[in-house]
């Protein structure tokens, strides 16, 4: 009989086995599933305080050590999905409050012309913000849209569809300086990326008078003064293939877009004063990127031909005529020793069929190097680097400490010093504008 009851238990146990990820009955009411809002949402408040602690060069308006900015922004950013669409919206609502200190007698640095207060206060800026649909190999999108196609730091090679924020330059990192364009852009199946850019806003520069204007040398009653214009700024487009593979990954691209800087293109009169009008050019760019992982070590190289790109000659008002330049980078990252980070890149230009009127030579090399170094289970991030501007046209240190004190509340600590040697060099007119920089960040 004990061999009868062992063998009925051994035939029962598949049986028992089939059904032993089924569900369980119990007595428990079940809970009723929260369904996932389609609705997300962030937002955070950033105050930056600028010091600049030299004199800078005339006719800059600050004449003296003083502050530079007392800068508030407010960004905001709302996503909603469902089910293949999403809906982005997302900017800043960004204060100056050095005028209205200035009018309060708060703070003697200068006075504002009407267009410096016009750039300082009460700016609304637009970030990401798209409509996108996305299914099977395909995603379609329709907005404004940040386009990083390339990480030289000392160079535009590659990354020639991101306008950028030029008002302190040197004083923050690339991503985020760049800044969002209005584009139409299908990607297949993360490969393929067609972009249609129906304009092409400039690099946002600063006001007339300000520290880093870069029309500096216009500012004199001597010379007409510059007006930015639009005439010729046609729809661009681009088209990109990228390949990955394990330890490398390869971008192709093909583009023809407005440049974000401006050229003399023509002379005038307005209310009997001499005007010089500043327009973009078209420009044709194919290049390649590629990226590559060995070990503890990070290799890239961008290099891209661009055309009819307007380079300045000896005379800047006079005309600037168009050459093809060869343009490259190549980098190496190093990530051997405990949280720390060193990357070094040296970058080159060559002008075709190049002048002796051009103010630029024909071979122009460019480098950056930096650190960083992570402490306090990465709360607290070092920062060092070093850019010179291709040619030797300038310099610029930047050392940093950035504190994340919690989820909620960071500060930053930096200081930025430029230099340049000859009187034509492009930092020249900047060489004073050292800055001590506090940022604080509240995520609400």
């Amino acid at each position: 009989m004990k061999y009868v009851c062992i063998l009925a238990l051994i035939l029962a146990l598949p049986v028992h086995a089939e059904n032993f990820f089924g569900a369980v009955e119990t007595d428990a009411a079940a809970e009723p599933i929260e369904e996932e809002s389609p609705w997300t949402h962030r937002a955070w408040l950033k105050q930056t305080v600028g010091y600049g602690y030299h004199t800078p060069a005339l006719p800059a308006a600050r004449n003296d050590a003083e502050l530079t900015r007392v800068e508030s922004e407010l960004y905001g950013l709302l996503d909603w999905k469902s089910g293949p669409w999403q809906l982005r919206l997302s900017g800043s609502l960004i204060q100056d409050w050095l005028p209205g200190m200035e009018r309060a007698g708060l703070w003697s640095g200068y006075d504002f012309s009407p267009k410096q207060e016009d750039e300082r206060q009460w700016r609304a800026e637009i970030s990401d913000s798209y409509l996108s649909w996305q299914a099977g190999d395909w995603w379609l999108l329709g907005g404004y849209q940040t386009l990083a196609w390339g990480e030289a730091e000392s160079l535009r090679v590659t990354d020639v569809l991101a306008r950028r924020d030029q008002r302190w330059p040197g004083q923050e990192d690339l991503d985020n300086l760049r800044q969002p364009v209005p584009v139409v852009c299908a990607t297949w199946r993360g490969e393929l990326d067609l972009v249609l850019l129906p304009n092409t806003p400039p690099d946002r520069l600063p006001a007339a008078g300000e520290e880093f204007d870069p029309y500096l040398a216009w500012r004199s009653e001597d010379t007409p003064t510059p007006v930015l214009k639009r005439l010729q700024d046609t729809t661009g487009w681009a088209v990109r293939w990228q390949t990955r593979q394990p330890g490398w990954d390869m971008q192709w691209l093909l583009a023809e877009v407005n440049s974000f800087d401006r050229y003399p293109a023509s002379q005038g009169m307005v209310d009997g004063q001499p005007v010089v009008n500043l327009e973009p050019w078209s420009q044709q760019v194919a290049g390649v990127a590629l990226q590559a992982t060995e070990g503890v070590w990070l290799f890239r190289t961008e290099q891209a031909w661009h055309r009819d790109v307007r380079l300045r000659p000896d005379n800047a008002a006079g005309p600037w005529p168009k050459h093809d330049q060869w343009r490259a980078m190549v980098s190496a990252e190093y990530a051997g020793i405990h949280n720390l980070t060193v990357t070094a890149e040296l970058s080159q230009v060559y002008t075709e069929d190049h002048s002796p009127r051009l103010a630029e030579s024909q071979w122009q090399t460019g480098a950056s190097v930096r650190a960083r170094y992570h402490l306090m289970n990465e709360r607290l991030l070092l920062n060092g680097q070093f850019v010179r501007l291709p040619g030797g046209e300038g310099r610029v240190w930047r050392l940093s400490a950035d504190w994340t004190f919690s989820d909620r509340f960071s500060a930053g600590l930096s200081v930025v010093e430029y230099s340049a040697t000859g009187e034509s060099d492009t930092l020249y007119p900047y060489r004073h504008n050292d800055a001590l920089l506090f940022t604080f960040q509240w995520n609400l």
